[in-house]
């Protein structure tokens, strides 16, 4: 008989611990939900001051592009020559400047620049006109005009 009381104990105090683990583990759980929570409020701030960070960087950077482009029109507009226009012109082969450079020279010389030949390109740009490459042949059997960098500084007076 003193072996049930004894079992009674430890069921008792082996009920008393279950008792005590839920509250435990809710406990548990809820101080990790608190930390998620904190965490993801920290994110959110991280996240605005990111995005508000984004949008000053690109504001300063368009309006040091509207300063550039308004002053160099300034400076550009008298100068400004229309010895391209009527001439779209694209591009072939490996050239001493960069495609973005040339393109601006195109459009300050009232030419249009064409990314790729078109029907409407009338002149081609390329390093060797008497280069075989596909490209090249279609653009001449197309009736597009094949010309050197030379022609371009020439025609803008560079």
């Amino acid at each position: 008989m003193i072996r049930k009381p004894v079992s009674t104990k430890r069921k008792a105090s082996s009920s008393s611990e279950s008792d005590e683990e839920p509250p435990l583990k809710i406990q548990i759980k809820d101080v990790k939900r608190k930390k998620k929570d904190e965490s993801d409020d920290e994110s959110e701030d991280v996240k605005e001051i990111k995005k508000k960070d984004v949008k000053k960087q690109k504001k300063a950077e368009s309006d040091e592009e509207v300063d550039e482009t308004s002053s160099s029109d300034k400076q550009d507009s008298p100068k400004k020559s229309k010895a391209l226009s009527g001439m779209v012109i694209a591009l072939s082969g490996k050239l001493s400047m960069t495609s973005a450079e040339i393109a601006k020279l195109i459009e300050k010389n009232g030419g249009k620049f064409a990314k790729t030949i078109t029907q409407d390109v009338t002149h081609v740009i390329c390093a060797n006109t008497d280069d075989k490459t596909k490209k090249l042949t279609k653009a001449k059997e197309d009736g597009k005009t094949l010309v050197d960098e030379k022609f371009l500084k020439k025609k803008i007076n560079l």
